[in-house]
């Protein structure tokens, strides 16, 4: 309904924070800088954070329960996308 181009895609290990595995990157484009911006992230976490926090699953003792973290949208990029690409040539916006 937006009309803004978006694309899914996975991070490259090397930008993966250390408790991360898996990253699915959330991106849409930016006209003013002709490429695309995130505004949102899931991430694979595992077991890091469950094992420092002692979170097991209740069945198992030894087992901890792996976690995913998600940013559904980071509201400041993902408006300044919509805006620029709802411009209209006389200084107007049509969402």
């Amino acid at each position: 309904r937006l009309n803004v181009p978006l694309r899914v895609g996975l991070s490259p290990s090397y930008e993966l924070l250390a408790y991360e595995s898996l990253r699915l990157n959330i991106e849409v484009y930016l006209p003013s800088q002709l490429d695309y911006v995130r505004v949102g992230s899931v991430s694979l976490i595992n077991d890091y954070l469950a094992r420092r926090l002692m979170i097991k699953h209740s069945s198992d003792e030894r087992s901890y329960v792996s976690m995913i973290h998600a940013r559904v949208a980071d509201v400041s990029q993902l408006s300044k996308c919509v805006l620029e690409a709802s411009q209209t040539i006389g200084r107007g916006i049509k969402l």
